[in-house]
Order: structure tokens, then C-alpha cells, then sequence
């Protein structure tokens, strides 16, 4: 996975999107994809005008990241919880954990299905997973769920979902008994 890395540079400079969109003329919403690493690609003027702005090269811009996750098992809790066994690799380090997810089922716009997963991580592993954009995160885990814990239930179904990550800060309420 390629990683674009203009966000963090431009936050170090202080430098806003729209500061760099107005100086080379690039669309801000090109800008915002780059930033957020949703940028399906990139043009080399776009590639160049952002390096010449920022006095840096390409190999500044980019990073090469190797992450996967793969299946280990899941156990269901009850009709809707569910604990999902995954094994992080982000470049040489594995992270091995298990996941509560919580999946609430309804009718999407057009009628077919529609599920929102919601997927408890804790906030130190989701600190470790730093280099890796967290919507790729969201999709893998998404695609693992399906392909997982629905087992083909819904193969050849078109149906919508959303994800939402779930961040564990392991603040402990103790004042709830």
C-alpha cells in the first residue's frame, strides 16, 4: 500500500489545505484526497507543483507500507455480538487480537439489506496501526465481517453496510457497579 504522507507534512509547517490549493492552483479537493489518503491516484503536474510548493521530493510524499489482516476465527456472543480472532501486519511486525463486533441489521434505501458494523478497538493498537490510513482499516475489517461471519449468507445479494470504529481509551467508569 502506498501511503501519502502530504498531512503530516503539511501539519508540521503549519500549513492549511486551502493555504496549498490557492498557491499551485490544485483542486482542495484533490488536496483533501491526498491528506486523507481516499486519492485513487494522483497526475505528475499534481505530483509536481505539491513537490516544487513544499521543496520536497517524491519520495518524500510517498510511503510504501506493507499491511494486511488476515481471519483467524470469530465466536458469537448472541444474536448480534460477535468476537472476531485477526492478525495485523503492518510491514515486519504481526499484531495478533481479538475484536468485539456488534452488528445491527436493517432495510437499505432501495429495500435490500443494510448492516452497520461496529467494531471496538483499542486505542494503543489503533495507535500502532499509525501508518496505515484508517478507512483502508475499516475495509479490510469490513470485508473479513463479510466474508467471514456472514459465511455466504448473503452471496449474490447486493446489500449496503457501514463501519464504525469504535475506539477503546480503557477508561474505566467507577462509579458503575
Amino acid at each position: 500500500m502506498i501511503k501519502c504522507n502530504l498531512g503530516v507534512i503539511l501539519a508540521e509547517r503549519g500549513i492549511k489545505n486551502i493555504q496549498i490549493a490557492e498557491a499551485t492552483g490544485i483542486n482542495k479537493n484533490t488536496i483533501s484526497g491526498l491528506v486523507t489518503n481516499r486519492a485513487t491516484g494522483i497526475q505528475y503536474d499534481t505530483l509536481e507543483k505539491i513537490c516544487t510548493y513544499l521543496n520536497i521530493t517524491a519520495g518524500d510524499l510517498f510511503t510504501i507500507v506493507d499491511f494486511s489482516v488476515n481471519y483467524s476465527e470469530h465466536t458469537k456472543l448472541d444474536d448480534n455480538n460477535y468476537e472476531i480472532s485477526i492478525i495485523f501486519k503492518i510491514n515486519e511486525e504481526y499484531m495478533e487480537c481479538s475484536l468485539p463486533v456488534k452488528i445491527d441489521q436493517g432495510i437499505g434505501r432501495v429495500g435490500e439489506p443494510s448492516f452497520i458494523f461496529d467494531i471496538t478497538i483499542p486505542k494503543g493498537l489503533l495507535s500502532k496501526l499509525y501508518a496505515v490510513p484508517q478507512q483502508l482499516i475499516v475495509k479490510e475489517l469490513e470485508e473479513l465481517i463479510v466474508d467471514n461471519i456472514f459465511d455466504g449468507k448473503y452471496e449474490g445479494v447486493m446489500f449496503e453496510t457501514e463501519t464504525r470504529l469504535i475506539i477503546n481509551h480503557g477508561i474505566i467508569n467507577k462509579g458503575a457497579q
